[in-house]
Order: structure tokens, then sequence, then C-alpha cells
């Protein structure tokens, strides 16, 4: 049943770079779901969340109305990576929704970061070492969601969760681990109708062939020189209806791996990592044993 006629029922807090995109895509399948259009709308965290202006949701009327479309039947979703980080955004979705419904996709975090890496690099981030850049931006202390932020902090999510767990019964918390997605994508989708009390068979219907945000670095240094300016990206966004931007894609970008993790790296993050990956089994008592093997 609805909770709310204006705000979302259900939200996909993160974490960035662990399937929330993919599990949007699969959700907003479902009828009877209804998920924002306008996918990561920042809407609770946007204080801290640096976008090109054309992706900002400005106020809360724009916010609501991307819900306007829904079927009076259908519970009311959105996705936006940047909440599970965000250290305000449960108690600001509580104060709206108190009853809502959170789910959280979790990637093992050494992974989760060096994929966010590449990511970056494909928006323009300038060709940097990831051990260099990690350790620099560890250290900073002006930290927002943004291109060449967060590496390290998105991965920490037994302090993030333990936010939302302050607020919301627990029973309205769903914790899901990316790779069980990728393998058992439909087992996983119906753990999750069965979280949101909607039809699971509904999901057996559902595309899932296609891998959704994809990491992709540009080959040709034109686009990686235009890339890092915002006014290029909104103009391109602005000009190149979004099929025609996935045709471009295929000849702008290499989705072949052509970066390492480097051991360094990996034994930086692990450091950091192991005491919150403990703490994070015993808040949710789910084992991520998988994830020491990294």
């Amino acid at each position: 049943m609805r909770y709310s006629r204006q705000y979302p029922d259900f939200f996909i807090i993160g974490a960035q770079r662990s399937g929330t995109t993919s599990l949007y895509e699969y959700l907003r399948q479902h009828p009877q779901l209804f998920l924002s259009p306008h996918k990561e709308t920042h809407f609770f965290s946007r204080d801290r969340v640096r976008l090109d202006n054309d992706l900002v949701i400005h106020s809360e009327k724009e916010y609501l109305k991307l819900f306007a479309a829904h079927r009076h039947t259908q519970l009311l979703g959105e996705a936006s990576p940047s909440y599970l980080w965000h250290p305000e955004v449960a108690q600001r979705i509580f104060a709206k929704q108190p009853r809502a419904k959170i789910i959280a996709i979790l990637r093992e975090p050494i992974a989760r970061a060096f994929s966010q890496y590449r990511m970056d690099l494909a928006d323009g981030l300038p060709m940097i070492s990831f051990y260099d850049l990690i350790t620099q931006d560890y250290a900073r202390h002006d930290q927002v969601y943004a291109t060449g932020h967060l590496y390290v902090e998105l991965g920490l999510y037994a302090t993030q969760l333990e936010r939302y767990l302050k607020v919301f019964r627990c029973e309205n918390i769903l914790v899901l681990n990316f790779d069980d997605l990728r393998i058992h994508t439909r087992a996983t989708l119906k753990r999750v109708a069965k979280f949101l009390e909607i039809e699971p068979t509904a999901f057996d219907a559902i595309r899932m062939f296609r891998v959704h945000n994809r990491n992709a670095i540009p080959h040709s240094k034109y686009a990686r020189q235009l890339l890092p300016y915002r006014s290029f990206r909104q103009m391109y966004r602005a000009l190149v209806p979004l099929k025609w931007r996935r045709s471009l894609r295929e000849y702008i970008f290499d989705t072949q791996p052509d970066v390492v993790l480097d051991a360094r790296s990996r034994e930086f993050l692990r450091a950091i990592y192991s005491p919150d990956i403990k703490k994070l089994e015993n808040m949710c008592q789910i084992s991520f044993a998988e994830w020491a093997q990294a």
C-alpha cells in the first residue's frame, strides 16, 4: 500500500558503482512500480553534490513533479547513490516519509573504488595514477559528491548504513550484494519484490540482457579534451537525443579495460576497509567473506 501521496515509497540509496543503475532499470519495468524518470535526482543530498546544471533538481516542486505521471496503484521510487554517503539524508528522508523502504546495494569496496576511478576517467578526469588519486583524495577536507572525490569514503558502508538504522526500522532496510544482482539476478529481484510487497512473478518477463552503466574510457584525444567542460556536456545532452548518444558511445568510448588495479593501491584500501567490513557483517548479519579475497 502507498504511504504518502507525494514522496517516494522506497529509495535505492547506493552505493555508487554497485549496480544501482541496473537495479533501477529492472525495477522500473515492474507494472506495480513507478520510478522517477530522472535517475539520480540527488534531491535530498543536493547541498553536497556537484552536478552539471542541467542535471540538478532545484526545488521540491520540481522533484515531486517527477512522480506526477504514476498510476494510483503504483509504488513510487527513486535511485540516488549519494544518499548512502551523505551524513544527513537518512534524517531528511525520514522527515518526509518515515515509513519509506530503503534499498542499499553494496559492492566489494576496493573494486567499487577502482570502478569509480575508471568512470571518472570517462568523464574527463585528467590522467593520474589510481594510487596518487586515492591517497590525495582521502586527505581532503572539502569533500563533495562529484568527479574526482570520495574514492575511499564511499566504500565505508557500515558507517553509512548505521545512520539509516538509527532512524528507520530494521525491517524497512534491505541490503543487497552487487554480485548477487549480477549473477543471480532474478532471485535477487524476487527478494526485492518480497521486501516491497509486490508481485514477484512480474520479474520473470522483464528484459535482463543489457549491461547498464558499463565502465568506458574515451579513446579519442578530442573527447578527452572536451569532456571536462560542463558547458560542452550540457550542450551535447541538449542537442543529441538519448538514443543517438547511446549509439555514438560505441564510437567515442572504449569499454575494454586499459588501466589495472595495482597492488599498492589494493593494500592501502584493504587496511582501511577491513575493520568496516567486519562491522558491516555484524550490523547486517550478512557474510561478506568473499570480499576478503579481493
